[in-house]
């Protein structure tokens, strides 16, 4: 823009930035988690913004206990998000009641 300076002088420029964050998200889908424990999950934590606006930050992966180090699956996942799944819910089920929350809506 220095080069135009003369150009513009006299004039007032906005700067308008975007505060995007495609170049960090991660895309995933639910076909890709297992329902249980130990098994297939393509992320270490999904992030996302709740209905309040804030961000939030969930892992996939138990840090400490009996499981450490294992994936959490969806119910496990689901417990944690306050989705709340019927008894011996499928994982057709589980999926499509996840797939409303906002850490699934990539």
């Amino acid at each position: 823009m220095l080069e135009f300076k003369q150009d513009y002088k006299g004039n007032q420029i906005e700067i308008i930035v975007d505060n995007a964050k495609t170049h960090t998200t991660k895309a995933y889908s639910l076909l890709e988690f297992a329902k249980g424990i130990g098994h297939r999950c393509p992320v270490e934590q999904i992030e996302y913004v709740d209905d309040n606006g804030v961000a939030k930050v969930i892992d996939c992966y138990f840090k400490q206990g009996a499981y450490k180090d294992q994936s959490k699956g969806l119910v496990e996942l689901a417990k944690e998000l306050g989705v709340q799944l019927p008894a011996k819910a499928k994982l057709d089920e589980i999926r499509k009641l996840l797939s409303k929350h906002p850490a699934f809506q990539n």
